[in-house]
């Protein structure tokens, strides 16, 4: 799993602000102030809703990325979005799961990439009440990344990877 919280609750969402306003620095709170003035709110709301995301996405940036003015605009070039299976999903299957359930039969490892900087999900302490639940959890922190950790620290996320797939595999010298 990688840049996901438990969950995506209420709670959630206030755990992910929460973090945003203890780790956010002057130049990550301008980047962010410096965004919504060029895409105001009241302009983004009056976007189509794929569009209105999208462009909600690129301005987040400071939330986002461990840089908070990296420019993701290219990453979302042609990307069509289902907007009904986009709010489902996140809204509310993400928002009510319950990531314990049926643990006690799952025996496969699992291994989570987070960012430090990732503020959009909550942040990697709200996976500490859940961590004795699983029966083989690895929790990576990437330190210079936000959201993406596989894009940010390429290197080093699929070293962290390769690493766990080799420790974790049945057969040995299998990756």
């Amino acid at each position: 799993m990688i840049g996901i919280a438990p969950d995506l609750s209420q709670n959630s969402t206030a755990l992910a602000e929460s973090n945003y306003h203890t780790l956010a620095d002057a130049n990550r709170l301008a980047a962010e102030r410096a965004n919504k003035l060029a895409l105001p709110d009241e302009e983004l709301a009056r976007l189509p809703p794929d569009q209105s995301f999208v462009r909600g996405y690129i301005r987040n940036a400071a939330r986002v990325w461990y840089d908070p003015r990296f420019d993701c605009t290219l990453l979302w070039q042609d990307v069509t979005i289902n907007m009904d299976m986009f709010g489902y999903v996140w809204g509310k299957v993400f928002a009510e799961i319950d990531v314990t359930k049926g643990l006690e039969q799952f025996d496969r490892p699992v291994f989570l990439a987070l960012g430090r900087y990732d503020f959009i999900v909550a942040p990697p302490s709200s996976w500490d009440p859940l961590k004795s639940r699983f029966k083989n959890l690895t929790i990576q922190v990437f330190e210079k990344s936000g959201h993406t950790p596989q894009f940010e620290e390429p290197v080093l996320f699929d070293e962290q990877l390769l690493a766990w797939i080799k420790d974790t595999s049945p057969v040995v010298g299998v990756v």
